[in-house]
């Protein structure tokens, strides 16, 4: 037996042929079967999680529908996009039928969409009994289509950073979502699927950001604000799905240029950059650095700015070796001389030590504002999570690779704590 979802557009029937629904049983033995390729046996999980064993085999056996929130912290334990486990059991609704039908002419592009509307069904029911208050709608969205000027660009990023009191550098691109109402959250996608920076989807009071976790802190932390302008500022009619293959296209400029006014601001550039006759390709990273963003997007703000004469040529590596020992070197002995050049006011955490400030006990981020929730370097929470919301707020959430190589559990399991196992976000 096969379901149809009838979709009506422009007053015509279109008939839309799905596979055999799967069950909450296939998808429990899905997980099962993703643990034991890994080589990995429910006490193992119980204990990385903190989740008690009965829960994990429960979901096994096919508890799904009440445990949404518990099997994310598995699949990100599993490092499983979420589709690889869904595939088949959500039922999308019109609109996102439409979106289906619409955009998986390309092969490349359907498979992405695929993966992408079965996260963005997961994260709705996780998320359905959650009430956001949210300033997002107090932003007025735009059809523009066309190539946005920068003076436009910047008084957009001083304002959300103005709504969100968020100021002080490097700009803390995951407070300001946080901050809107935004869910933002990280994805595992297939090596196929490597150049899917991230997406976003809005409808209704449900506003998400998913970004690859795959990917540089970085370049993350980039997404993430590339994200915010799609949110905000363009008409929403569909999932954005940014990567390489669509990076020409006019919204994805616009939304490339907001994210580097937000997370690069111009007064902080000119305020930095005193003497451009000086700039090289030493300045080039410590500028990247600064802002905490990569060293090919501090390479083009610069070039934008007419500060040096090809972002190209900064990239290449015989110059970007040459500057890394460069910088290493000066970072390790000439603090003083750099503090100097570059002056008090800057966001690269070895001219700001200070034995007072925290670190992020998961990536070892030196924490400059106390009441952030969120980490500005990898998105995950500052505070140490408690036993009841240790499921979603885990290491797992993000790449090790984006966190220090010591890290350890935030949480450890107690025997003599019972968790509840009905788990609210706050």
């Amino acid at each position: 037996m096969r379901d149809f979802h009838e979709f009506y557009f422009e007053n015509d029937i279109i008939l839309v042929m799905k596979t055999e629904q799967t069950t909450a049983t296939e998808v429990g033995n899905r997980l099962k079967i993703a643990r034991d390729n890994l080589g990995l046996d429910i006490q193992t999980i119980s204990h990385d999680l903190n989740m008690p064993v009965n829960v994990i085999e429960d979901i096994e056996n096919g508890s799904i529908e009440s445990n949404y929130k518990e099997i994310f912290a598995i699949v990100c334990r599993l490092s499983k996009p979420i589709h690889e486990i869904f595939k088949g059991f959500f039922k999308y609704n019109n609109r996102q039928m439409y979106f289906l039908r619409n955009k998986s002419d390309d092969t490349n592009n359907g498979e992405i969409n695929e993966y992408v509307l079965d996260h963005i069904r997961y994260q709705e029911e996780m998320y359905k009994n959650i009430k956001f208050l949210s300033l997002v709608d107090e932003l007025e969205n735009t059809k523009q289509v066309k190539e946005i000027l920068p003076t436009i660009l910047e008084g957009r990023a001083k304002d959300i950073c103005r709504r969100t009191h968020v100021h002080k550098l490097p700009i803390n691109v995951y407070q300001i979502v946080a901050n809107l109402g935004i869910v933002l959250t990280f994805e595992t996608f297939p090596k196929s699927l490597h150049s899917l920076r991230g997406f976003s989807y809005k409808e209704g009071n449900f506003h998400v950001i998913v970004i690859n976790k795959v990917h540089s802190v970085e370049l993350q932390r980039f997404t993430a604000a590339h994200e915010l302008h799609h949110l905000l500022y363009d008409s929403n009619t569909s999932p954005f799905s940014c990567g390489s293959f669509n990076e020409s296209k006019v919204l994805e400029r616009n939304a490339e240029n907001f994210a580097a006014e937000l997370l690069m601001p111009k007064n902080s550039i000119e305020r930095l950059i005193s003497y451009p006759k000086n700039v090289q390709y030493l300045t080039i990273n410590l500028l990247a650095k600064h802002f905490n963003v990569s060293y090919q997007a501090a390479a083009i703000r610069l070039q934008k700015f007419g500060l040096i004469d090809s972002s190209r040529e900064a990239c290449t590596t015989r110059y970007r070796k040459k500057d890394k020992e460069k910088t290493m070197f000066l970072l390790e002995n000439k603090l003083r001389y750099l503090e100097a050049v570059f002056g008090l006011e800057t966001g690269i955490p070895e001219l700001q030590i200070n034995h007072n400030l925290l670190t992020h006990q998961l990536c070892g981020a030196y924490i400059f504002e106390n009441s952030h929730a969120r980490c500005w370097n990898c998105g995950l929470l500052l505070d140490k999570p408690s036993n009841t919301d240790m499921y979603l707020n885990n290491p797992y959430l993000q790449s090790a690779s984006n966190l220090r190589s010591n890290k350890v559990l935030a949480v450890t399991q107690k025997n003599d704590v019972q968790l509840s196992l009905n788990l609210r976000i706050s």
